[in-house]
């Protein structure tokens, strides 16, 4: 999988707004690949720093590794780290009850797209 430099990711967010407020799909759209980044890179810290085990704290090292990565420059006011990982979290469960085979990323993003 190619690496992608979370600064360009931020610098199509920013080319992509339309009077001070990213489109709605794009937003959409940036918010995903976000979060996919997200997963891989977590995926990668279960099994280096967790040899495989499942993260019981996910939602927090979500959040903060969202946050690290400019997640808050996409909306017009800032995610605190508890408050992106009880969204996240929230997030999954609904997920997991309402859209199990969508996939998660995309899931979340439209949920998170809907506050400015």
């Amino acid at each position: 999988m190619p690496q992608i430099d979370a600064r360009a990711n931020l610098d199509i967010i920013s080319k992509t707004r339309i009077g001070g407020f990213m489109a709605d799909e794009q937003r959409r759209a940036a918010l995903a690949h976000r979060l996919a980044q997200a997963g891989a890179a977590h995926g990668e810290y279960e099994m280096t720093a967790l040899h495989g085990e499942y993260d019981q704290q996910w939602a927090d090292w979500y959040a903060h590794y969202l946050i690290g990565h400019g997640w808050n420059d996409a909306f017009a006011n800032d995610w605190s780290m508890p408050e992106l990982a009880d969204a996240l979290s929230a997030a999954n469960t609904d997920h997991r009850a309402s859209a199990p085979n969508s996939p998660w990323n995309s899931f979340y993003a439209a949920r998170f797209a809907e506050r400015s």
